[in-house]
């Protein structure tokens, strides 16, 4: 995608308050530069789930519940929530690493709005393993209705992997991101490796709108993060207004490190109505990227 101007405000493309659930940390993968996942962790109660489905269909009437871990596919029970979800009528979204059967996938995808799919290269070590995920996807999207995403894991070492998939996506018709790993250690990326992402088309496809000097521009988070355009630090944001993150029990406008509003879940859901001024240092996170927000 072309070079972003200097960009004065964000806002998504769809205008549909979104709620981050966060399943728990559970995963069968346990990602060394990922913070929130390991193999140990006791899985979500299945009722609690149901009752926190329920009360956010409640409080909030209509919107689009996104899922994320973790992996949210490893819990016996994911599959009743998601029926309880579309029962109640709301939209949703998973991000998963894609490990369930093909069939798992199909059933979900009847139901499940989008489905981001997370390549990571410390698993899928061989292309032929990469390739074996990249199938599967392309058969849950045989209808071709767009609804996955393929997400490739920035791993220094695997950028070959990384093109070769950029190129089955593209051949295929299949949506892609790269992303940027935030590494829990603090190590950063070298400059080569840093230019080697600079010069990628990080993504095909468009999620977000941006106000350069010139009128409104369609692009994707990860545009921004490329181009260094993830400072916000004194905008206006909507964290809160255009949707909520709960995690480990907690209500947070977002899952940034905005504090303003935070309480306990057992204290009840809210709808927050006034923006706040960020004091973030950088947005790192694609759904924080695109909440709206202004530096006007």
């Amino acid at each position: 995608m072309a070079a972003l101007p200097d960009i004065r405000a964000c806002q998504p493309s769809y205008r549909t308050f979104r709620i981050d659930l966060n399943t728990g940390d559970r995963c069968n993968y346990a990602c060394t530069y990922c913070t929130q996942s390991d193999q140990v962790s006791s899985l979500m109660d299945r009722q609690y789930g149901l009752d926190l489905i329920d009360e956010i269909t409640r409080v909030y009437s209509e919107g689009f519940i996104f899922y994320a871990g973790g992996e949210p596919c490893v819990i016996p029970w994911f599959t009743d929530w998601v029926e309880r979800a579309h029962q109640n009528g709301f939209m949703q979204g998973v991000v998963t690493n894609g490990t369930r059967s093909d069939q798992y996938y199909l059933d979900l995808s009847r139901i499940m709005r989008v489905m981001f799919f997370s390549v990571h290269y410390e698993h899928l070590t061989e292309f032929d393993q990469q390739r074996v995920l990249l199938e599967r996807v392309r058969h849950v999207d045989q209808d071709g209705a767009g609804r996955v995403v393929i997400t490739f894991m920035y791993l220094p070492g695997h950028e070959q992997d990384i093109l070769r998939g950029i190129d089955y996506c593209n051949r295929h018709g299949l949506r892609y991101c790269v992303r940027r790993i935030q590494f829990p250690d603090g190590r950063a990326y070298t400059d080569q490796q840093e230019r080697w992402l600079t010069e990628l088309d990080v993504t095909n496809f468009t999620s977000i709108r941006v106000l350069g000097p010139d009128g409104w521009i369609d692009t994707n988070p990860e545009v921004v993060l490329q181009q260094g355009q993830n400072r916000y630090r004194g905008w206006s944001c909507r964290a809160g207004c255009d949707g909520v993150s709960i995690s480990g029990g907690v209500l947070k406008r977002a899952g940034c490190g905005i504090k303003d509003g935070t309480r306990l879940v057992e204290q009840g859901l809210v709808r927050f109505t006034d923006p706040v001024i960020c004091d973030q240092a950088t947005c790192n996170c694609a759904a924080n990227i695109a909440l709206t927000k202004s530096g006007l």
